[in-house]
């Protein structure tokens, strides 16, 4: 069996983290123009 899963409410210090996860996720893809490393960093804080 793999690691247990927790899941919870996100904080404002996760904020980074999933900034950082948004950035790798997109940033390979060949459809992504690869303006995600400046555009996520001010898009998924409006999006909490």
């Amino acid at each position: 069996m793999g690691p247990a899963i927790t899941a919870r409410n996100e904080t404002d210090a996760d904020l980074g983290t999933i900034t950082d996860v948004t950035v790798a996720a997109f940033s390979p893809l060949e459809i992504s123009n690869h303006t995600s490393n400046t555009s996520s960093r001010h898009c998924v804080p409006r999006t909490r």
